[in-house]
């Protein structure tokens, strides 16, 4: 992969945890806090969706930084180690995680009957998302263990 590739890449991660960072510490609270406003009844469930909605978007932001790191090792030609299945796994365990409490939220939601369709549907898209990049990874996690092996087997016959 070209540097000048990898540097762009870099750069627009940059710009995305910046912009989780403002959607966590800014516009979540604050929507959470006008919800609770304008809908008193509702007001008993702003600080477990607040705190769960910021946990997802953590999970998001380790996602991004097990990307750089990738990055970083593609970079240094050294993606092919043991040390690249930690930040793989890392992808993985926080998808899972975020899917989970998304879909927790889900079935809470619907289960109390607050659920209005949009929301719904916003919660069924992230979940059906979040549990395809899961699958993708798991699948782009053999490949690169088999890509690893492939390797270690041609450095030691050269």
């Amino acid at each position: 992969m070209a540097r000048s590739t990898v540097r762009v890449l870099k750069a627009v991660l940059a710009l995305l945890v910046l912009g989780m960072l403002v959607v966590q510490l800014f516009f979540l609270p604050l929507l959470s806090w006008e919800i609770a406003d304008d809908n008193p009844e509702l007001a008993y469930l702003r600080w477990p969706t607040l705190i769960v909605a910021m946990v997802v978007v953590l999970c998001a932001e380790l996602v991004v930084v097990a990307i750089w790191k990738l990055l970083g090792m593609v970079s240094r030609d050294a993606i092919f180690s043991e040390a690249a299945f930690t930040w793989v796994d890392v992808i993985i365990y926080a998808t899972v995680a975020a899917t989970a409490l998304v879909a927790a939220v889900f079935a809470y939601y619907t289960a109390v009957q607050l659920n209005p369709f949009a929301l719904a549907l916003m919660e069924f898209v992230l979940i059906a998302t979040g549990a395809a990049l899961a699958l993708l990874m798991l699948v782009l996690r053999s490949l690169l263990r088999k890509a690893t092996s492939l390797q270690a087997d041609m450095a030691e016959v050269i």
